[in-house]
Order: C-alpha cells, then sequence, then structure tokens
C-alpha cells in the first residue's frame, strides 16, 4: 500500500449478470506512484430490490421532494441565482380541483414570492422557481433557502393529510 500523503483515486463499476447477481468492480489508483497502474477488485454482489413505501395518506399528500439551486447570470456586482422546487402528490389519491394553495420560498424568515399552484392528481410533480438576487460579495458565503407549500383554501384531511413533508430546506 502507498505511504501517507498519497493522493488515492477509487472509482467502481456495477456490471450485470444474471437476474439480480451483479459484480462490483473497484479500480484504485496511487497518483504521484513511480509505476503505472492500480488494484483492480472485483467483487459479487446481489442486489435485494426493497418494495417502494406505501404513502402514508390514503388521500392527497403534497410533498416539497426537490430544491435545486443555480447560479445562472453575474451582472455588474449581482449574483442571479435560480432556486427550483418540486412539488408532488405522493398521496394515493387526487387533489379536489375546488381547492387554492402557493409554494413560497422563505429566506432569514422573510416570504418572498409565493406562487399559486394547481390542485394535482395522483403522482403528479410540478416544478417551480424563484429568483434570487445577492451581492457578488456573498458568492462564498452559503446560501440556505426554505421552499414550503401552503393549503389555503380546502380540506387539509383530504388534500393535504401529511404536513412532515410540506417544508424543505437545503442550503448551497
Amino acid at each position: 500500500m502507498p505511504g501517507a500523503g498519497t493522493d488515492h483515486e477509487v472509482s467502481f463499476l456495477i456490471a450485470g449478470r444474471a437476474a439480480g447477481r451483479f459484480a462490483l468492480i473497484l479500480t484504485v489508483n496511487d497518483r504521484g506512484c513511480e509505476k503505472a497502474g492500480g488494484m483492480l477488485l472485483a467483487l459479487p454482489v446481489t442486489v435485494i430490490p426493497s418494495p417502494t413505501p406505501a404513502a402514508a395518506c390514503a388521500v392527497a399528500d403534497p410533498a416539497i421532494t426537490a430544491l435545486s439551486s443555480q447560479l445562472v447570470k453575474k451582472r455588474g456586482g449581482i449574483d442571479h441565482y435560480v432556486i427550483t422546487a418540486t412539488l408532488s402528490n405522493i398521496g394515493d389519491q387526487s387533489q379536489t380541483p375546488d381547492i387554492t394553495q402557493r409554494v413560497e420560498l422563505v429566506r432569514d424568515g422573510t416570504v418572498l414570492a409565493p406562487q399559486p399552484v394547481p390542485a394535482l392528481g395522483q403522482g403528479v410533480a410540478y416544478k417551480v422557481a424563484f429568483a434570487v438576487d445577492r451581492p457578488t460579495t456573498e458568492r462564498s458565503q452559503p446560501l440556505t433557502v426554505t421552499v414550503r407549500y401552503v393549503l389555503e383554501t380546502g380540506d387539509p384531511q383530504r388534500n393535504a393529510c401529511n404536513r412532515s413533508n410540506d417544508a424543505l430546506t437545503k442550503t448551497f
């Protein structure tokens, strides 16, 4: 094995075989070593599929399921970010069409740019994008945002049964 201070590069590949049997192939390359090449290790792996968990609700359950950020423009002393969130109905039924609801971006405790969202069918995902401008001097500092779902009108027991997945906070 290489000594302390040597950089290691590890890569892996899962090669398919017959019905649920795979081989995991690890390659370890030691950068900075005199000789080229690396160590190759192949291990048999059995993949055991796990069942998808059932929805916690037998009715509609909108949830913030994804949150991402992209720096799209640097102009002058301002960085322009687009924060994209996905609201998904992970429940067993569609929401009723008579509801009103929104998704809102929260930064530093302040609600910014609430956006209305239509009633979601069972299994439907809806993407919402928010614009955030920051001074370029803050680029090295983390950007923490929360996106949350709000049911404004309608029966929450039928249209938003699990409140624990209504918000997602992420630091970029």
